[in-house]
């Protein structure tokens, strides 16, 4: 026994109780005092099938092989589609012609 301010403390821990004890409460209702254990929104569940976190495999979008610029065949092409397009943007003049976004913008320069 220790004495910290005046009180006796043992200082040994508790026994444990025998494994037949554990047994005789499980028919017994506890009522309001029994405690709860409350889970939030960040705890996770632990189970014997949950391990390290398993990332999901994204699938790479396909690299464009655009024009970076103008030959005679797509300059042409520009000439006549891109004033009938309703709306003309860069990302909408660049797929349709196949050019790279900075050809797109001269192209959308001359329309505008």
């Amino acid at each position: 026994k220790r004495q910290v301010h005046g009180i006796h403390i043992n200082s040994r821990m508790p026994k444990k109780e025998a494994k037949g004890a554990k047994g005789k409460d499980k028919g017994k209702d506890k009522g309001k005092d029994s405690k709860k254990a409350i889970r939030l929104p960040g705890d996770k569940k632990k189970s014997a099938k949950s391990g390290k976190k398993k990332w999901s495999k994204v699938k790479a979008k396909e690299k464009l092989q655009n024009a970076v610029f103008f030959d005679e065949e797509r300059y042409d092409k520009m000439l006549v589609e891109v004033p009938k397009m309703r709306l003309v943007t860069v990302a909408a003049v660049s797929d349709k012609l196949k050019v790279s976004g900075n050809c797109a913008r001269m192209a959308c320069l001359l329309y505008t």
